[in-house]
């Protein structure tokens, strides 16, 4: 089976989602790889006018929200990286 490419499917002006793992920690220093490895793809959707949803999560323990698990800082920080084009949600 071949898997197309990004660059092979007709994103242009459509919603995209964007599956990422961002379980990372955010210490004020420097910008963990896992967010840098995520900004081609995203500034890539972004040059096509996509509208670009990501998702991702770290865990919800018996079902029971636990702030500590909360992505708000990753997401914080990809917004800087993206120059503050994003809007968190916390849950959908």
């Amino acid at each position: 089976m071949k898997i197309p490419l990004l660059s092979d499917l007709d994103v242009s002006e459509k919603k995209v989602i964007v599956r990422a793992d961002l379980d990372v920690e955010i210490s004020g220093g420097e910008v963990p790889l896992r967010l840098k490895a995520l900004l081609p793809t995203l500034n890539y959707l972004k040059d096509k006018n996509s509208k670009i949803v990501v998702i991702a999560h770290k865990g919800k323990p018996g079902g029971i929200k636990v702030d500590s698990l909360s992505l708000k800082n990753a997401a914080d920080e990809l917004n800087g990286l993206l120059g503050g084009s994003m809007k968190f949600v916390d849950s959908i």
